[in-house]
């Protein structure tokens, strides 16, 4: 399994992309700081202006409303510079602006029920809003700032970072946050997985490290030469993108790399995950929005090895017999597959195909009514 990386010649931002979120499976919204939202067609990688920004709006962070793909995200939150914390609309137009925090407003989360918002900003606060943008509660208060925070799956649980720190605070019980020292430098970047669990961190110490819920190390990455700038697990919480200057990497939950890419595009600001898993987006130092799709993935059952070639094709080989061969296509994105049993199963994003090892030229199809199938 490995990241497919695709890049324009040319950057259509003029420069820093520090937000980037999928509105759907195949369209992709990207901010610049050069006060421009574009929004992009993954599957040809064309870039079209949706508005242009007040001046001196330059984006920090970006989360849309979390959607199942059948759908489009209605909403999405942005952060900025100047402390304020933006609702926009699908059409990119600013429904509503909050003055959020003193300095910067660094990082928004969504809750995963798409009830509240969590920020965290330069003046060390963290804090938790309604989904119109009224506040809710001052969560912390540190001493200095505060680079990432997150939800937990249930929402009942937030994670943030301050200095070489890492706090879980718990919102449905009054006790004292758990806090543990996660790096030897600034921690720049965190998320935590809705699906595993688990967390995962990105210090200026130029290492990530994979952690339980209860701030217990699970795995501590080899020194890289630069920061690590952006994290992002997968929606199902099998995979997570790591992001540094002129670098992506895709790694499984336990921390483990599947794959290394260089790039020449400066630091990875903002990673993002399409809904159905199988797509990363990244904004870029250098202007650039980074499209990557994962192949080569593979499962086998008896003598009978699958591999997904390109993101519509999966080619099916019998080890025992070198003759024995098949190209299987279909028409949307193959997200998810398994084979037991005597059968294969593909799931696309609309569809599942169901084929019999006797016979590869007739599968039957299963209309997808609710949308992304995240583990099959």
């Amino acid at each position: 399994m490995r990241l497919k990386v695709i890049q324009a010649r040319e950057a259509r931002h003029a420069d820093c992309v520090s937000g980037v979120g999928w509105s759907n499976s195949d369209e992709v919204l990207s901010f610049g700081d050069d006060q421009r939202l574009l929004k992009w067609n993954m599957i040809n990688l064309e870039a079209n202006k949706m508005a242009d920004l007040p001046s001196g709006f330059y984006a920090t962070s970006l989360h849309f409303f979390p959607r199942s793909i059948s759908k489009q995200n209605d909403i999405f939150a942005v952060t900025t510079s100047d402390g304020k914390l933006h609702l926009f609309s699908r059409t990119g137009k600013i429904d509503r602006s909050v003055e959020a925090h003193k300095g910067a407003a660094l990082c928004v989360r969504w809750s995963s029920d798409g009830t509240g918002i969590l920020t965290s900003g330069q003046d060390g606060t963290v804090k938790m809003w309604s989904r119109q943008g009224l506040l809710r509660s001052v969560l912390a208060t540190l001493p200095s700032p505060s680079y990432s925070c997150a939800w937990n799956g249930q929402a009942n649980k937030i994670l943030y970072t301050c200095g070489e720190s890492a706090y879980i605070k718990s919102l449905k019980m009054q006790v004292a946050p758990l806090s543990w020292k996660a790096h030897d430098g600034i921690v720049l970047c965190a998320d935590w997985s809705a699906a595993s669990d688990l967390i995962v961190t990105g210090g200026e110490d130029c290492k990530f490290k994979v952690w339980d819920s209860f701030g217990r190390v699970l795995f501590s990455s080899s020194l890289h030469e630069y920061p690590i700038t952006s994290l992002s697990f997968s929606p199902d919480g099998a995979l997570f993108a790591v992001g540094s200057f002129n670098l992506l990497r895709l790694c499984d939950k336990a921390g483990w790399a599947h794959s290394l890419d260089i790039l020449s595009s400066g630091s990875l600001m903002a990673l993002a995950w399409s809904p159905d898993g199988t797509q990363v987006a990244a904004g870029t130092a250098g202007g650039h929005v980074v499209h990557a799709h994962i192949i080569e993935r593979r499962v086998s059952y008896r003598n009978l090895d699958v591999v997904q070639t390109k993101w519509n094709i999966v080619e099916v080989r019998d080890v025992s017999s070198e003759a024995a061969y098949e190209s299987l296509e279909t028409k949307e994105r193959v997200t998810r597959m398994s084979i037991a049993f005597g059968y294969l199963v593909l799931v696309t994003t609309k569809q599942s195909y169901i084929y019999n090892d006797q016979n590869w030229n007739t599968p039957v199809l299963v209309d997808l009514k609710e949308g992304a199938v995240l583990k099959s």
